[in-house]
């Protein structure tokens, strides 16, 4: 059971925040690490927030759809070559995508 403490102490739960913020990069990467800082600094206030770093897109996408029926999910993809009204549109059709499965997220942003 997800919200069993017993649960959240194992090592299969990857945080202890209830949203977890989903990023494109590596663990060593400025992403994360830029994100994770920021979380845990007083601009962030009482806001509880794990950071994951997924890889790539699809990496990101995956996390998102195995963990996100367990933890409240918002995923920050990269741009690239979008322009800013197609990066919009995709996170738009991905977010319909994903709540429309059961994942609990709460927002998809580039």
């Amino acid at each position: 059971m997800p919200n069993d403490p017993v649960y959240k102490n194992s090592r299969f739960y990857r945080g202890s925040a209830p949203v977890a913020l989903l990023c494109e990069g590596d663990v060593i990467g400025y992403e994360s690490q830029f994100l994770s800082r920021w979380f845990r600094s007083p601009n962030a206030g009482s806001l509880k927030i794990d950071v994951w770093a997924c890889g790539t897109g699809h990496g990101l996408r995956a996390i998102a759809d195995s963990y996100g029926r367990e933890v409240k999910i918002v995923g920050i993809e990269d741009r690239d070559f979008r322009s800013d009204e197609q990066a919009s549109a995709d996170c738009q059709n991905r977010l319909q995508d994903l709540e429309g499965r059961g994942v609990a997220v709460r927002g998809w942003f580039a």
